[in-house]
């Protein structure tokens, strides 16, 4: 992607609005560009909606997080195979406590989120929460451009929820994980409808007194056109030096995400009770390779 192409760009909510079209604000409290599943998901979902029709403006943090800090734009778009964007983009330059560049800095908070989960906290809960009551701030003031707010952002939904009424336009809260099953539903309850990732986080709401009738699910898809394989299953674990025949769970990612765990305990855990008894050989034993990104 050129400089030219990448200047062409819409990078603020100014630009002409399709006539007829669903006018949606996408927000999401990923910065762009990065280098986390967050934000590769979100710009996919943003791009969908415009392909089927919509005008979408995608509301995102200015700047970057600090492990793509090296990251181009130019990079960031090819990489997510979007060569052309079909939507334009709104930064918020919300609080940000990693922003400054000081010697020693970013050793200091790494070191100070490893060891105290109350400071990773409150490090999120001033980054996120200061970009929520903007974001809230700027769909008050613009609340006759859009017909929709959508985002997966706990925050925003929090945030916006409480100015529902007088801003009239419908939310959509994109329902990913339930950590406090009290909060979620307070949120799920902020928004107009939610869109639950699977039947079970569905079916936790629903029994806890969330309308049934405000609930949809939609799994997350993937491009399937992006991860053709060229070989076979057994010529890639020859390649690997892997076992040909024994089970393989692979998982690429953090463990950890804002103080809380991504469920590799719980794979472990799950692996270990399908593992073939002690007396099995190593090659009919399965196999975990983690990939920490």
């Amino acid at each position: 992607m050129t400089g030219d192409a990448l200047r062409a760009f819409p990078e603020n909510d100014r630009a002409p609005i399709r006539d007829k079209a669903i006018r949606i604000a996408y927000v999401t409290s990923s910065k762009i560009p990065d280098v986390r599943a967050n934000s590769y998901q979100s710009v996919q979902m943003a791009d969908a909606f415009s392909r089927c029709g919509a005008d979408v403006t995608f509301i995102h943090p200015a700047g970057r997080h600090l492990p793509a800090r090296t990251v181009q734009m130019a990079d960031f778009w090819r990489e997510v195979g979007l060569p052309t964007m079909a939507f334009r983009l709104k930064p918020v330059r919300a609080l940000d406590p990693g922003r400054p560049r000081l010697a020693g800095w970013e050793k200091m908070v790494a070191h100070l989120k490893r060891r105290f989960a109350l400071f990773e906290r409150c490090w999120y809960a001033l980054a996120f929460g200061s970009f929520a009551f903007l974001v809230a701030v700027h769909v008050a003031r613009r609340r006759a451009r859009y017909d929709m707010v959508y985002t997966r952002s706990e925050w925003t939904v929090t945030s916006l929820g409480r100015i529902k009424r007088w801003i009239q336009i419908p939310i959509v809260f994109e329902l990913h994980h339930i950590g406090s099953l009290a909060r979620t539903v307070r949120r799920a309850r902020a928004a107009d409808w939610v869109v639950s990732n699977t039947h079970e986080m569905r079916n936790a709401l629903v029994s806890a007194g969330v309308p049934a009738n405000r609930i949809s699910v939609a799994p997350s898809g993937v491009n399937l056109a992006r991860f053709q394989m060229r070989a076979g299953r057994d010529e890639l674990r020859r390649r690997l030096g892997l076992p040909t025949t024994s089970p393989i769970v692979g998982y690429i990612g953090r463990f950890r995400t804002m103080a809380m765990e991504k469920g590799v305990p719980e794979l472990l855990q799950a692996v270990a009770r399908v593992a073939p008894g002690p007396g099995a050989g190593p090659a009919d034993r399965s196999r975990v390779v983690l990939d920490s990104a």
